[in-house]
Parts: structure tokens; C-alpha cells; sequence
């Protein structure tokens, strides 16, 4: 369904509007066009963007609503523009010397394929494109599947390819054994490429890759080729020097390839059976450690340490703790086989519904496969080698603390409550759960609320949706300290029926010593083992302007670090008006504010202080600005606002009025661009909820879901 701009419309949020008679309007100095849809379907938006880590380039896809679009690539130092057509899935490398995408084949060829009823072999391919930022080379590599980088270092890329598809081999003798061919079930070719030296190894009948996020090391499950590899293994490559070893060795499917953070831990899953047609798959969990020669198998339905009957899930994730000193993976029941002995129509077909049912009939038939799928997380400790079993049937999430480094995590339990299928808003109970012994502690019983982990894993804390209310529970002393008491935490404008929700947090100052969360206006700050010192550190509510930090670090885990100036978003509820400020000292101190719609996406470089973001009004597209965190100088780096300038768009002003409440109310009313107050106009009212907010925000047409 579209959505449609109505600008040859008056549209009025809350409020009908009645014509003024008056002085014509000039139009516009230039003629100007009507919009139509066949118009915005080819316009562009900004749907991916980015810096590399030295802030040298801006990286984004300009990309319509329906065609082909192209990722370009800005100088910000060099003032250099470049783009490639059709990129997509875009990596930047940690050393900021290249990036790496997926160049799409033309959607007119796509559709065309589709309408053949092309096999899947026979479609168009993607193929890998790597810019390198020095030179604006494009190296183009046809026909790949998927690309690799390492999370964390620089130098490696690998890659696999799809071959064509194969032609049936007509000189084949009778007898022979056909040549093995490359598929999804027998694996294509990676290629590891070291970008600095640009030499490169292949290794063919790849199922899966992976690399460790520091680049210390590289892992690939190869299903054999016949010749020098017979049997399905399992490769760890040192990139520091090129040795390739062995760890594992046997028939069967493996999966799930996962590192440490270190590179010197990896783990993995593997079924021995050979038969397709299986239907109950015996998992084996595998674990290597750097030194060992094999790895070596650490569970398997024999030993595991669920129920008995219970198995390894080949379908959980595998993580390991942050400092390696746990693996975290999932245990299942024995699915339940059907018996095939039965012709079909000796099989009773029925559906028996109860009100303790912990999901109505519809949704176990919505949810059937995934719930086939569902694993209980469990626990291997490498220096005793220990398995504990952490999750249960009556216990089914577990949610890790602090990058699973602690002895302990949080479970949570739906069980007492989830028939209660009427109830809009679920209730938990939440539990300490021991990864010692698995033994578990109470927290609190029917919390409704989303329960979350300090940075450091000392509290757990949530808003009580119920009181309405923000609550923290000390690990180390076992306690529930309620750190607010007062209503304004809660949607001072909700009018649901329904429990009003929180406004929310910003995170934590490092050891988890003070926690930031929000009213409408302001923040504040309070140490969770003490709610009387609770203290607002902004002046919002007099000023009507609501203050929320902004988060530049994608990998603080919600810390919010004093020893830097923090950025801020702020709004403005009189003039509707946005902007930036800076937190430092204790004191706010305003960067850039105005009557426009400031986004809250702020998109930081790694190692400088260059940000990107974007703001508009009701007629100027959010185009990418490029600036640093001194917000003194900026410059526009895109410029598809463009694409808007030839079209009728229309104004908007802010109505304000008392309703019969004595409740001060404000709507938008929306006039096209040649509107003439001599005349009458047919007029839409539309009421519902805050609209007025959006005065400054652009209202762009947009089809498919995709607007800017």
C-alpha cells in the first residue's frame, strides 16, 4: 500500500480549519510540477551510511524506491566523489584503505528471470566489488555468494564464489563415478585473499567460513574434493604466516563455526549421519583450542547436560564469554517422530484447545517450525570441562550478563503467566541462575516489564509498567532498590488504556556506579543502591525542551563515559525546532539548534571526532551532512533534495487553540504551494495522537515501506 502525500489538499492534525478570505498568493517564481507516483517511485533515498575509521571517507547508498541504485563514496579530506552502481551489503575495512559491497545484477534482469521461471542456478549472480580508497580502483570478481572481513584488523578478505551451473558431462564412461560438483549441500570455492601482498588461497567445497574478530586466525568446513581432501574437515588457517591445520576430520554435516575473541578458542557442531532423509539428528558439540592438535568433543547425546533424551541442538548459537572462559550452547528434547507405519487416513486429525494452553491453536500452527527449532541455552567450561545445563522447559530465556563473563546470568520464565493470552503486556518471573551448578536465586515474581543488564553485570534493572516505577537488583547483595517513585517517569501523554510506558535510559557510568534515565523533559541520574539520590541534571521542563543522549559508540555496551563531553539531541516542544548540544562539566551547552528536524542517528568515525547526521524541514529532504563534534563547520555531502525542487510541495503552520476541556492543543494545517485564500478548497481532517511534533519533519511520498 502506499503511502500518499496529499499537498493538493488542506490536511489539518485535530482541528478544522475554516477559509479566510484575503489577498491572492503569488505562485511560486518558477514553474513548478505536480507529483505524481510514477514521479517518487525513482526518487532516492539514503539507506546506508557511513565513515571509515579515520573519517577520510563518507560512505552511503543512494537508492530508489523501485530500480537500481549505487553506493557512493566522498572524499572528506580529498574532496574526491566517486560511486559504483548497484552496491549493496557494504563492509569498510578497520584500516580504512578499502571498502567492500555486493554489486546487484540489474533488477530488470531479475524480474525478467523471475517471469522465465529461471531455476535458481540460472538466475542473475551477484558479484563482489572492493574499492580501494588510494586509488578509486574497482576490482570486480563475478558471480560470489558471500564476503568476509575480520570484525576488528585489517589485511584478509575472503570470499566464496557460485559457479555457473554445471553442464551435464555427456563423455562421462558408464560405471565411473560422476566428478563431484559444486552446491549448497556439497560447498563452492573461498577464496582467502591477503589484501596487503595480494596473494590469495582457494579451498574448494567450502560450507562455511569464518574469521576470528581480531584476524589472527581463519576457519572453513570443507566437504572434501575428492583428490587431496577426502573427508569433510574442519581447516583453522594462521593468517600471521599462511600454516593451514586440520582439526577435525569426519563424514557427516558441521556447522556453526565460532571463535573466541582472542582467536585462540573456536567451537563448532557436527552430525555424523550421512542419510538426508533422518529425521532426528544427533549433534556433536566440538571445541579447539590453540596447541591442541584435534579438537576434541566436549557434548553429545550421551553426554549433555539437559534432561536425559535430551540432545545437542544443532540450530542454537554458539558464543563464547568475552574473556573465553565459557561457551555458551543449546540443548533440545528429542523431537518426537511420527509413526510412518500409519496410512494417512488412520491418522486422527484434531485440535483440542484449553484455557491453561501456553499458546492459543493459531499461533502454535504460525510458530510450529521455529518452535521445532527451539533450543535451551547450556554451558561448557573449558579449564574443568564441566557442562551445566542453564535453561529449562519451565525456564526457556537466558539472558547473558556482561559479555557472559560472570558466574552467573538472568532466566526468565513466562510459565505461571502465559496463558493469560488477554493480557497485552507479559509478566516474568526472573531468576539468578548459577554457571557453576545452575542453580537459580529469585528475583522478583511477575515483573511486567523489559528486564536489562548493567555494562558490568552488578544490577539488573527494568520499569515496572504496573507502578510505574524503575527498579535495580544488586547481584552482590541480593536486593530490589525501587530508584523512582515519581509518575513524570512514566508517558505523562499516554491515554491508552493500558499501563503507560517508561521513557526510558541512556545506560551507565563505568562500574555501573550511576544510571541515566529520562522523564518527557530531562535527564537524570541516580545510584541504584540509593533512590534518594535521585537528581535531574537538566533544566527541560522549564525550558519545554527534552534533552536524550546520544550514544556514538557502537561497542560500549551502554556506558556512558564523563571523562568526554557527551553529544546531545534536543527538541524544542514550543517552536517544534531540534538540534545538538554538548554535556560536559555539568553544563549544556547548545551546538546547533534551528527550525528544523535534527535526527537522532548520529553516525560517528572510529578514531576522530567527525560525525555524520541529517535534519530537515517540511520541504527540505534530509540530505547527509558531514561536520565534527564542534558542529562548526558543516557541509552537505549528498544532494538528493534535488530531486524534490521541480514539484508543487505545500507549507504548513502551526494552529494552536483550547479544547472544551481547557486542554492547550496544537495541530499542522498543510496549504499547497499556489493556494489562494479567495477560494474554496475541499479540506481532510485528520486526528490522532501528536502530529503536531512533526511540524519541521519532511512528508515524503514513499511506496514499498522505504522512505528516507
Amino acid at each position: 500500500m502506499r503511502n500518499l502525500l496529499l499537498l493538493p489538499l488542506l490536511v489539518l492534525t485535530t482541528l478544522a480549519y475554516g477559509q479566510k478570505k484575503g489577498k491572492k498568493i503569488p505562485a511560486p517564481p518558477t514553474p513548478q510540477k505536480a507529483l505524481t507516483h510514477n514521479v517518487y517511485d525513482g526518487w532516492k533515498s539514503i539507506t546506508y551510511r557511513n565513515l571509515t575509521n579515520n573519517s577520510e571517507w563518507a560512505v552511503y547508498t543512494a537508492n530508489p524506491q523501485e530500480g537500481d541504485g549505487a553506493a557512493v563514496f566522498y572524499g572528506l579530506k580529498k574532496s574526491k566523489i566517486d560511486s559504483v552502481h548497484r552496491a549493496a551489503d557494504i563492509q569498510l575495512g578497520f584500516d580504512s584503505d578499502i571498502a567492500v559491497f555486493k554489486i546487484k545484477p540489474q533488477l530488470a534482469a531479475v524480474r525478467d528471470a523471475k517471469k522465465k521461471k529461471k531455476k535458481r542456478e540460472d538466475m542473475p549472480k551477484d558479484s563482489l566489488g572492493i574499492y580501494t580508497f588510494a586509488t578509486g580502483q574497482v576490482t570486480k570478481i563475478p558471480k560470489v555468494n558471500s564476503f568476509q572481513l575480520p570484525e576488528k584488523a585489517g589485511g584478509f578478505l575472503a570470499y566464496q564464489l557460485e559457479s555457473p551451473a554445471a553442464k551435464r558431462d555427456t563423455t562421462a564412461r558408464k560405471g565411473r563415478k560422476p566428478a563431484k560438483k559444486e552446491s549448497e549441500e556439497n560447498g563452492y570455492q573461498v577464496v582467502l585473499k591477503n589484501l596487503k601482498t595480494g596473494s590469495q588461497t582457494s579451498y574448494g567445497f567450502v560450507t562455511a567460513y569464518e574469521f576470528s574478530k581480531n584476524g589472527k586466525r581463519f576457519a572453513y568446513i570443507t566437504t572434501g574434493n575428492d583428490s587431496t581432501v577426502k573427508t569433510p574437515a574442519v581447516y583453522v588457517v594462521d593468517l600471521a604466516n599462511g600454516s593451514s591445520q586440520k582439526v577435525y576430520e569426519g563424514k557427516g554435516k558441521t556447522k556453526k563455526l565460532t571463535f573466541d575473541e582472542t582467536g585462540d578458542q573456536l567451537a563448532f557442531v557436527t552430525d555424523p549421519d550421512t542419510n538426508a532423509k533422518s529425521l532426528v539428528h544427533y549433534y556433536k558439540l566440538y571445541y579447539w583450542k590453540s596447541g591442541e592438535s584435534l579438537a576434541r568433543k566436549v557434548a553429545d547425546e550421551s553426554n549433555q547436560p539437559g534432561k536425559k533424551g535430551w540432545l545437542v541442538s544443532g540450530d542454537a548459537p554458539l558464543a563464547f564469554a568475552k574473556n573465553g572462559s565459557k561457551l555458551f550452547f543449546g540443548t533440545a528434547p528429542k523431537p518426537a517422530i511420527a509413526d510412518t507405519t500409519l496410512l494417512p487416513d488412520e491418522v486422527v486429525s484434531v485440535e483440542v484447545w484449553g484455557p491453561k494452553d501456553p499458546a492459543l491453536q493459531p499461533q502454535q500452527k504460525v510458530t510450529a517450525e521455529r518452535d521445532k527449532r527451539r533450543s535451551y541455552t547450556a554451558v561448557f567450561t573449558p579449564a574443568d570441562g564441566k557442562l551445566v545445563q542453564l535453561a529449562t522447559l519451565e525456564m526457556d530465556q537466558i539472558m547473558p550478563v556482561a559479555d557472559g563473563n560472570p558466574d552467573y546470568t538472568v532466566g526468565l520464565s513466562d510459565n505461571k503467566f502465559s496463558h493469560e493470552h488477554w493480557d497485552w503486556n507479559s509478566r516474568n518471573d526472573a531468576y539468578v541462575v548459577s554457571l557453576k551448578d545452575g542453580s537459580k536465586k529469585l528475583i522478583g515474581e511477575g515483573i511486567r516489564g523489559n528486564i536489562r543488564i548493567s555494562p558490568e553485570g552488578k544490577y539488573a534493572y527494568w520499569f515496572s509498567l504496573s507502578d510505574t516505577a524503575w527498579y535495580a537488583y544488586s547481584f552482590a547483595n541480593a536486593k530490589t532498590v525501587q530508584l523512582t517513585k515519581d509518575r513524570k517517569f512514566a508517558d505523562e501523554d499516554d491515554d491508552h488504556p493500558d499501563f503507560p510506558r517508561g521513557y526510558g535510559s541512556t545506560g551507565w557510568t563505568k562500574g555501573d556506579e550511576v544510571f541515566y534515565l529520562y522523564d518527557k523533559y530531562d535527564v537524570w541520574t541516580v545510584n541504584p543502591t540509593n533512590s534518594s539520590s535521585l537528581t535531574r541534571i537538566t533544566k527541560g521542563r522549564e525550558e519545554k525542551k527534552t534533552y536524550r543522549f546520544i550514544n556514538l559508540d557502537r561497542e560500549d555496551r551502554g556506558v556512558v563515559d564523563l571523562s568526554k563531553p557527551q553529544l546531545v539531541h534536543l527538541f524544542n516542544h514550543t517552536t517544534k525546532g531540534s538540534g545538538y548540544a554538548q554535556w560536559s562539566n555539568n553544563t549544556m551547552t547548545v551546538l546547533h539548534q534551528g527550525d528544523f528536524a535534527a535526527s537522532p542517528m548520529v553516525t560517528k568515525a572510529k578514531n576522530t571526532d567527525e560525525i555524520l547526521f541529517t535534519k530537515t524541514t517540511f520541504r527540505d529532504y534530509p540530505d547527509l551532512l558531514a561536520t565534527d563534534l564542534t558542529f562548526k563547520t558543516i557541509r552537505k555531502i549528498s544532494n538528493l533534495g534535488e530531486q524534490t525542487k521541480p514539484y508543487r510541495w505545500g507549507t504548513v503552520e502551526m494552529v494552536s487553540w483550547v479544547n472544551g476541556d481547557g486542554v492547550p492543543l496544537q495541530g499542522l494545517l498543510y496549504k499547497p504551494d499556489d493556494f489562494d485564500t479567495t477560494k474554496k478548497y475541499p479540506m481532510i481532517t485528520y486526528f490522532y495522537e501528536k502530529e503536531s511534533d512533526k511540524h519541521s519533519q519532511l512528508r515524503y511520498p514513499c511506496s514499498n515501506g522505504q522512505c528516507p
